[in-house]
């Protein structure tokens, strides 16, 4: 009777483990698998910080014809490239203070510049953006006078502005900062005009 017993325990032993590995292969997990719980997390967009734009204007121009004077800066006679331009804080935000340098371009090597020397304040304290205050707070026009050495009468001579040269203000777009290159035939010897002219004009 104890052994009947017994074997009655075993099989139903036997056949509960059966059963439960039969359940598990079904489902395709063993017992001791637990699948993590992917929390439901939803994502916002982080928007981008609104930031300055500088540009100038379109291009440079000249503001009336070269001619050679006496030259503050220079120390002496030199040639003077009277130019004018305009500059705009297109983006949404105020800009800080920044440079503007005026390149000229180089013969040799190809596709070298340096910085020419010029007559009035590189840096601008500051631009707020045009959009929201208009025309004189946001943009408005400069008046410099670009020095070259007597020696170079006669030449021509290539030209451009970059705004913000030494990357002082973080900007939505950099690849507008700089304008095409102005051509400028450099007067002969002869065309002077008195010192008094050769004072650039700041304009706001």
């Amino acid at each position: 009777m104890g052994r009947l017993n017994r074997s009655i325990i075993l099989t139903i032993f036997f056949l509960s483990v059966m059963s439960a590995l039969s359940y598990a292969q079904g489902t395709g997990t063993s017992p001791r698998e637990i699948k993590p719980v992917q929390p439901d997390v939803k994502t916002e967009p982080i928007g981008l910080p609104a930031l300055p734009d500088l540009i100038i204007v379109n291009r440079l121009f000249l503001d009336r014809q070269p001619f050679i004077a006496f030259s503050a800066v220079a120390r002496e006679e030199a040639i003077i490239v009277p130019i004018r331009f305009r500059i705009q804080n297109r983006g949404d935000a105020d800009a800080g203070r920044f440079r503007i340098s005026i390149m000229q371009q180089l013969t040799s090597p190809p596709g070298a510049e340096m910085e020419a020397m010029v007559e009035g304040d590189s840096y601008i304290g500051g631009l707020r953006p045009s959009a929201r205050y208009g025309e004189g707070v946001g943009s408005y026009n400069l008046r410099w006078n670009v020095i070259f050495p007597k020696s170079m009468v006669g030449q021509k001579v290539k030209i451009r502005a970059i705004i913000d040269s030494n990357n002082e203000v973080r900007e939505s777009s950099e690849r507008n900062n700089v304008t095409p290159w102005l051509e400028v035939q450099l007067p002969p010897l002869e065309i002077r005009r008195p010192p008094a002219e050769t004072k650039p004009k700041g304009a706001k």
